[in-house]
């Protein structure tokens, strides 16, 4: 059943990946923009956070499986905050805070769908737990 909230919530997250890397800037270094597809680091760890979100949304049958996937997944977007932070930090000091482009907080966002979902998951999974003990 793919028609289950958590589908939506780890299609949103995979979505905020897809378009991070498509169009958004990280931060303006010596007057260029600097975008997410510039680096291949970057690059990389968010389209493969993208891709373990849209194969989460297809093991819906094994929920088990889907939960260690959005936890492997959240901890990937944890280190790749931690690179765009470590990264941010090494950035020249008269930069303001205008300078700062919107895909720093897309990590955050995605985690925060992640967790909603694995929230759902686990519901779906006490619910059949349940209805097998009646069984």
């Amino acid at each position: 059943m793919i028609q289950r909230v958590q589908s939506i919530y780890l299609s949103i997250a995979a979505l905020l990946n897809c378009i991070c890397v498509s169009y958004l800037s990280l931060w303006q270094r010596d007057g260029v923009w600097i975008r997410v597809a510039d680096s291949t680091v970057f690059l990389s760890l968010f389209s493969l956070s993208a891709v373990l979100a849209l194969a989460a949304v297809f093991l819906f049958q094994r929920r088990k499986l889907q939960l260690v996937s959005n936890r492997i997944n959240l901890l990937l977007n944890l280190v790749l905050l931690g690179l765009l932070i470590d990264d941010l930090m090494h950035l020249p000091s008269g930069l303001t805070d205008s300078h700062k482009g919107v895909a720093l907080l897309i990590p955050l966002c995605t985690m925060v769908f992640l967790v909603m979902a694995n929230r759902c998951i686990k519901r779906d999974e006490a619910l059949v737990k349940s209805a097998d003990r009646i069984r």
